[in-house]
């Protein structure tokens, strides 16, 4: 018990600093824009490869708008830049990668990486209706019948046609027999196409 009046101080006086400089530690990862609405933290590649860091706000999980708008490292909302969509090549932002992608014979898309490994996969999702904010980040669900899918295997990128995607992504997975039959069953919805790119990477990380 004496051992323990001894301890206790000794415990407070060396981990009470600690504690006083992690409470005071500032939040770097988002930016508190109003009382209600946070910006997170971002990095914005540009097609000249400069880099332009701080931070930015838009609904998930449609596709970044035409302008973004950047609020600078230790900015304040005065300062809030405004780029061009068009001139970004790729935005890492809240956990998700988004890259500049252009498949043969169609336009160029600021698509969201769903799944990397063998194929990449990549969607984008148009905004058509009022979004709806998700709360916290931790789950972004997909409008389907607003979403487009993108294949990347090496540097070349497709268009996953909803009409035939079965037969589209059969024949990036012929190493994958199991995967090609089951694709030849009908058993795969559109909607299946994350689960299924990503089971793949998954059975051929070590190929």
């Amino acid at each position: 018990m004496n051992f323990l009046k001894f301890l206790l101080p000794a415990f407070a006086l060396t981990f009470s600093p600690l504690v006083a400089t992690l409470a005071q530690k500032p939040d770097t990862t988002t930016f508190r824009y109003s009382s209600s609405r946070r910006w997170h933290n971002v990095v914005i590649t540009m097609r000249d490869k400069s880099i332009r860091t701080g931070y930015m706000h838009y609904y998930l999980p449609y596709a970044p708008e035409k302008t973004l708008y950047l609020i600078p490292v230790g900015g304040t909302k005065k300062q809030t830049e405004k780029i061009k969509r068009k001139y970004v090549e790729s935005i890492d932002y809240a956990g998700m990668r988004y890259e500049l992608i252009k498949p043969d014979s169609e336009s160029e898309y600021l698509a969201r990486e769903v799944s990397k490994g063998k194929l990449d996969l990549f969607v984008f999702t148009e905004f058509h209706t009022t979004p709806i904010p998700v709360p916290g980040l931790a789950v972004v669900s997909i409008p389907y019948d607003q979403s487009s899918f993108f294949l990347r295997k090496g540097t070349k990128v497709i268009k996953i046609e909803r009409n035939i995607f079965r037969e589209r992504i059969a024949q990036y997975v012929q190493d994958d027999p199991q995967l090609v039959e089951k694709l030849k069953t009908k058993e795969f919805k559109y909607k299946d196409i994350p689960a299924i790119i990503t089971q793949y990477n998954t059975a051929t990380v070590s190929q």
